[in-house]
Formats: C-alpha cells, sequence, structure tokens
C-alpha cells in the first residue's frame, strides 16, 4: 500500500512513547505530563489511528468477516508469542526476587487477564493496560472489516451509539463502591471503544481529505478550546477526555507539518517505540527494587534502559533459536 500522507503520521509513534513515559511516571507518583488515566485513553486512541492507516486502507483488506477474524487471530498471535513469554519471565523474576506466594490468582497473571475479572481498587496491577492491548489486537481486523464496509453516514451512527454507550456507563460505574475503577476505567470494552475510535477518526479523515484543510482545522482547533474549557471547568469529567484525545490525534495528522515529525517522528524514537512493551512489563520490578534509593526520575530512566537492553536481549535471543530450528529443518 502506497503512504498517501508519510508526511502527516511519522510522529504517532514517538508521541505514543510519551504517552507511555507519562504513564509510567505518573505510576510512580510523577504527573508532569498529567495523569495515567488521560495518557492511557490517548494512547488506545493514537494506536486504532495507527493501526487502521497502515493495515486498513489497503483494497486487498479481507472480503468476508470470516477472513478478517482470522487475520485477526493471526496478529493477535504474532503479538502475543513475544509478550507472553517475555512476562513470564518477569512474573518468575517477582516471584522470586520477592519471594511472593504462589497462590490461585498466579492463573489470572499468567494468563494476562487481568483487565477482564473484575476486583476492587489496588488489585490490578499495571499489567492490565498489556492485557487489554492484545484484546484490542485480537478484534482490530474485524473492526477495521466493518470500518472500511459501513457508509460515512452510517459509521456516524454507530460512533455517536457508542459515545453514548462509553459516557453513560463510565458515569454510572464510577459509583459502584470498591468496583468502580474496573467499571469506569479498567474494563477492556472502553479500552477497545477508544481503539475503535481510532480507527474510525482515520478512516473519515482520509475520506475528507480532500476538504479544504483550513476549514477543517478551523474547526477542530475551536472544538478542542470548547472541549478544554467545559473539562477545566468542571462541566465533563474524565469521561470525556477520549474525545479531546481523537481531536488532538485529527489536528497532528492534519497539520503535523515538519516541525511534530522533527520532534516526534525521528529514526530514534521509532526504534526506542519498539520495545515500549517490555519496558512497560519490567516497571514493576524496578520500582519496587530501587524506590528506597534513588530518585523517581531517575528510576524512570533505568526502567527504560533496563526494558529497552532486555527487550533486544530477549528478541535476539528469538532470531538466534529461530534461525537454529530454520537450520535443521533445511537439513531435513
Amino acid at each position: 500500500m502506497s503512504d498517501r500522507f508519510p508526511e502527516r503520521t511519522s510522529c504517532f509513534q514517538g508521541i505514543r512513547l510519551i504517552a507511555l513515559t507519562a504513564i509510567i511516571s505518573s505510576h510512580l507518583g510523577v504527573s508532569v505530563l498529567g495523569s495515567a488515566r488521560d495518557w492511557v485513553s490517548f494512547f488506545f486512541c493514537v494506536s486504532g489511528f495507527l493501526i487502521y492507516y497502515k493495515k486498513g486502507q489497503g483494497e486487498a483488506l479481507d472480503n468476508t468477516i470470516q477472513s478478517s477474524v482470522k487475520r485477526g487471530v493471526k496478529y493477535w498471535l504474532s503479538k502475543a508469542c513475544t509478550i507472553f513469554p517475555f512476562w513470564w519471565i518477569v512474573l518468575f523474576a517477582e516471584i522470586v526476587l520477592f519471594k511472593e506466594k504462589i497462590t490461585f490468582d498466579i492463573i489470572r497473571k499468567l494468563l494476562l487477564l487481568q483487565a477482564f475479572i473484575p476486583m476492587p481498587a489496588g488489585s490490578f496491577g499495571s499489567v492490565w493496560f498489556i492485557s487489554a492491548i492484545l484484546f484490542c489486537y485480537l478484534l482490530a481486523y474485524p473492526m477495521m472489516y466493518l470500518i472500511k464496509r459501513l457508509s460515512i453516514n452510517y459509521l456516524l451512527l454507530l460512533g455517536g451509539c457508542l459515545a453514548v454507550i462509553y459516557l453513560s456507563v463510565i458515569h454510572v460505574g464510577g459509583r459502584l463502591g470498591d468496583y468502580s475503577l474496573w467499571f469506569s476505567y479498567i474494563c477492556p470494552i472502553w479500552r477497545l471503544i477508544e481503539f475503535f475510535y481510532g480507527m474510525m477518526i482515520c478512516r473519515l479523515l482520509i475520506s475528507f481529505s480532500y476538504i479544504k484543510t483550513h476549514s477543517i482545522g478551523a474547526v477542530l482547533f475551536l472544538t478542542i478550546l470548547v472541549y478544554l474549557f467545559l473539562i477545566r471547568s468542571g462541566f465533563l469529567d474524565r469521561g470525556s477526555y477520549m474525545f479531546v484525545h481523537l481531536i488532538i490525534i485529527g489536528l497532528l495528522f492534519m497539520f503535523g507539518g515538519p516541525i511534530f515529525n522533527a520532534i516526534f517522528g525521528n529514526a530514534f524514537l521509532w526504534k526506542l517505540s519498539h520495545y515500549f512493551v517490555y519496558v512497560y512489563l519490567v516497571q514493576d520490578i524496578t520500582t519496587r527494587l530501587l524506590s528506597s534509593y534513588i530518585s523517581t526520575p531517575i528510576i524512570v530512566l533505568l526502567t527504560f534502559a533496563i526494558g529497552v537492553i532486555f527487550g533486544f536481549v530477549f528478541e535476539g535471543s528469538k532470531s538466534i533459536i529461530s534461525s537454529i530450528h530454520n537450520c535443521y529443518l533445511t537439513k531435513d
């Protein structure tokens, strides 16, 4: 597939890395870039946008829902084969280093089901985020199939219905006592909706790319100012942040230009973002080991360094094992 708008998308991968940094920093009690809740929502929105941009524009996209489901499973397996083995190594290291007792809860951790099981606040840990991402990856191709084949009018209608459901349940779920965090924030359905909205915005922006960008820019800029005012004034709460994130993504896509791409789209950030999942998975270990000895900013830097190094070693080991396996197959 040819890239119709290469100058508009090269900054997004680097911005996702900034989002990850903000999430990890917020987990450690440093919210200089904002709360983790805001950045988690942004991360899922921009991830959906990127995957549709990269995978969903081609004319050869699946012709049937069955084939899209098969491609979704294949895509999920390609991610799971990297994430699960590394996570199991990290989990084993946590059990050994911190002498944790092995209980029935180990099954939930091993299978990365943290986002799917309602539990009281404080019981999820940080890895529920990866659990929800894998859920989105599994359904990515079926959602692209749906988005690509719906007319613009029906797509907007579906988006409006999902918005009503999203806001209503988040508002109601926030009043459910000990389980309010799961219903209003952790539940993977809300992450999936954000992921879907990212894909939908990508489809709409590409479809309407022939419209004068100055007109779109004026409307988007005015809308984001109104949303920010309503949120800061307390009229809207955190459930509305997703819509602000979508507007920001639209602005970046239409007007990102050379400045944003020069800052966030350079090769170093692209390469570093490749290891974000490893960085995220090791954060609990680095935090528990180092929080009593060094300051939080240093812990964040060390978490990134350790995650990148471990990720590099892990992927290198996988490549070596795969090469040896292929050699044996060739001989046979």
